[in-house]
């Protein structure tokens, strides 16, 4: 055993490669990380993968006596590491590993001994947890008083969380955005702002991950509380309303009054509209009474 450590170490110190970097792969998503070594293999062909964050190693993986030994394994990467077995007998000592979380990234070691050969490489993972799109809800109203929160979750990197007006104009919250970190490192950040509504408003809680990132925003309409009117203004308004139609039915009252006064008694509407049809008619045909039939008297010779 402690031959083993002893060439592990030499090799750490005097054969180590440079190191390798990639773009960041996002949280939850899959990622191979690359090492390989010359074939053919000899017997007592060894491959380790360590990880260090912090200041911290952590065994990942590792192969010996022809087969994969994860005794030692750090209880973060349980079912999560992976090496392919046909590919080690090509000289590929590749990683996958699975199911990404953000405590991930850091620098992995890949350490390879293959007889007399030795050979580590370094490899640097960066993990990328974008922040959800903010959330704002009312928590609660006591007559003009609104207080309204803002919540997003998904992130690594610091936050920065603001509130503004439909003006654009920044508002002040109740108090700093609290940032609560879960066992994976994910973030999730809240803010609480108090707002005084007069009139229908809307209130925008902006969020920007990093200086660099593109700032994201969700906003939450709030609408004024109708007043009640004035008893007096009401009272006022039904006393208009009933006036009104006293007015309107008195008028028509006198309007059948005038009209059946100016009736002939004793007559109804319908022998007046007749005597006065006779009347135009006489007017118009000379007094020619149009409601006589004339009559025709002809003398015959033989009668």
């Amino acid at each position: 055993m402690w031959q083993e450590s002893w060439m592990v170490l030499l090799m750490l110190l005097f054969l180590n490669v440079g190191s390798t970097s990639f773009p960041p792969v996002p949280v939850g998503n899959n990622t191979t990380l690359q090492c390989s070594f010359p074939v053919p293999i000899g017997n007592d062909l060894r491959i380790h993968w360590h990880h260090y964050l912090n200041g911290r190693r952590a065994i990942v993986h590792s192969y010996y006596n022809g087969t994969e030994q994860l005794k030692d394994q750090d209880e973060a990467f349980h079912g999560r590491t992976k090496l392919s077995l046909p590919g080690i007998q090509q000289g590929d000592a590749s990683l996958t590993l699975t199911d990404l979380r953000p405590s991930d990234r850091g620098d992995y070691k890949c350490i390879v001994v293959n007889g007399g050969y030795f050979r580590t490489s370094n490899i640097s993972l960066q993990v990328s947890a974008p922040y959800d799109q903010p959330q704002v809800r009312i928590l609660s109203r006591i007559g003009e008083n609104v207080t309204v929160e803002c919540s997003s979750k998904g992130g690594m990197s610091e936050v920065r969380m603001v509130w503004r007006d439909e003006m654009g104009n920044t508002l002040e919250a109740l108090e700093a955005p609290v940032v609560v970190r879960d066992q994976w490192e994910i973030c999730e950040v809240r803010s609480k702002l108090t707002v005084t509504v007069k009139r229908d408003i809307a209130v925008c809680c902006c969020l920007t991950p990093e200086p660099q990132a593109e700032e994201m925003k969700a906003c939450e309409s709030i609408a004024a509380i109708q007043k009640q009117e004035v008893p007096s203004l009401l009272y006022l308004k039904i006393v208009i309303v009933i006036s009104t139609f006293i007015l309107l039915g008195v008028g028509a009252f006198w309007a059948v009054v005038r009209r059946q006064r100016s009736l002939q008694p004793g007559k109804s509407c319908g022998s007046l509209h007749q005597a006065q049809d006779q009347r135009w008619s006489q007017t118009a045909l000379g007094f020619w009474d149009i409601h006589t039939e004339p009559r025709l008297s002809v003398n015959l010779p033989w009668v």
